[in-house]
């Protein structure tokens, strides 16, 4: 993934456009190492306990979701850079709320695996004990 620059000749609207796609390149970033999270808690459960489990289920599921969001955002990539062609309030504003719009995605689903992770990690040590 190429890395984003800003320099000192940018606009303040250049400077806030490639703000968001560092933003969006850092998201994907942790998305992927999510990803390497999740299939090792999956092994961890699956050879320790069942694969049964509801943990193990959301695990599966929390993958699902976590692969499916990195795709959405590979696609918004290309989406973001077309923000850098507007020529107008309007169409830079649209672009502001469609970033708002991920953004808060983006932390509801962390939210949601650290909460995930959180039972992990609960199931795990009360078993070591």
């Amino acid at each position: 993934m190429p890395i984003t620059r800003i320099y000192d000749h940018d606009s303040e609207l250049d400077v806030l456009h490639k703000n968001n796609l560092m933003e969006l390149e850092n998201w994907l970033h942790q998305l992927n190492s999510l990803k390497s999270d999740i299939d090792n808690m999956l092994k961890i459960i699956g050879n320790k306990y069942s694969k049964t489990t509801s943990l193990y289920q959301k695990l599966l599921d929390e993958k699902r979701e976590n692969s499916a969001q990195m795709d959405i955002y590979f696609k918004y990539i290309n989406h973001l850079k077309g923000s850098v062609e507007c020529e107008d309030l309007q169409c830079d504003r649209y672009y502001a709320i469609q970033h708002e719009e991920f953004r808060k995605q983006y932390r509801y689903n962390m939210e949601k695996h650290y909460k995930i992770k959180d039972a992990f990690f609960n199931i795990i040590l009360s078993s070591s004990y």
